[in-house]
């Protein structure tokens, strides 16, 4: 089973296309979603972030999405 039924039978309505986003850093994840994930994954929810952030890459993809409203 992939990670959106298994997201569905903890209860959130995810679909394959909403995971696919997350996993290509599209879609932003909120504080119980990623409780779910971790549950579903059978893992810590500090395992699920990275020990570094590259705030340069995220800055550079925020900016380049043209998501930023001051620019």
């Amino acid at each position: 089973m992939d990670l959106a039924v298994h997201c569905q039978l903890e209860g959130w309505n995810i679909s394959r296309g909403i995971v696919a986003a997350i996993e290509g850093r599209v879609r932003w994840v909120g504080d119980f979603e990623v409780v779910i994930i971790a549950q579903v994954l059978r893992t810590s929810i500090i395992s699920l972030f990275p020990e570094k952030i590259n705030w340069a890459e995220i800055n550079e993809d925020f900016h380049s999405a043209k998501k930023c409203p001051w620019k």
